[in-house]
């Protein structure tokens, strides 16, 4: 998998610069624009640092599986309303009106959410929908519509985390496969601040640990 930087300039339409202290999800979007390339949205999302619309996204996935990436992973986007402060954002491009995603674009975006989904120590159950957030049709393909019953479009998203699972099982080595699996359960604490604090100092000490705030 190839990701280009190419970061927009810092500006507060597009790249405002919060700090993203935590990430508990992955949101995936359509671009809503038939036939655009990566390369044209992100360009779109740097033309609004002279006075536009607020928004951006961390990567786009174009239509030939090429991922640019517009903003550090550290830093918030402007893409999923009131989950931009725990999200990192991806869209995608597609071919047509129908909002469906082509197989190199969907492929890419199936390697790029395992990549992230591990490096946050996440599990495929935590990539969402534009749609899971505001209830807004995005990606269009993957939510209900006076088209398409909420059974299709959610089986449509349910067989793409299954597809991010299998690939991330498929990226384990032997040795993590058969290793014995040990268990700690921490205790509890008083207040989620207090919780995530210790879990930030314990990460820091074992890096390659799936620790979790229940």
């Amino acid at each position: 998998m190839k990701i280009t930087e190419n970061f927009l300039t810092p500006n507060k339409f597009s790249r405002p610069q919060i700090k993203l202290e935590k990430v508990i999800k992955i949101a995936v979007h359509y671009v809503g624009n038939p036939g655009s390339s990566a390369i044209a949205n992100r360009n779109y999302f740097e033309n609004q640092k002279t006075g536009g619309t607020y928004v951006s996204s961390h990567f786009i996935v174009g239509l030939d599986g090429e991922i640019i990436q517009c903003i550090p992973l550290d830093e918030w986007s402007y893409c999923t309303n009131q989950a931009n402060g725990y999200s990192i954002s991806i869209e995608c491009c597609h071919p047509d009106s129908t909002g469906k995603f082509n197989e190199k674009t969907e492929a890419s975006l199936a390697e790029l959410c395992a990549y992230l989904l591990k490096k946050f120590g996440l599990s495929s159950e935590d990539i969402i929908r534009h749609y899971d957030v505001t209830k807004k049709q995005c990606p269009l393909y993957w939510s209900p519509t006076k088209y398409q019953s909420a059974e299709v479009a959610n089986g449509r998203f349910s067989a793409f985390k299954e597809r991010v699972k299998k690939l991330m099982n498929a990226e384990e080595t032997p040795s993590e496969k058969n290793a014995a699996k040990y268990y700690v359960q921490v205790g509890a604490f008083l207040s989620k601040t207090n919780a995530e604090a210790y879990l930030a100092t314990v990460k820091k000490d074992y890096p390659g640990a799936f620790i979790k705030v229940l």
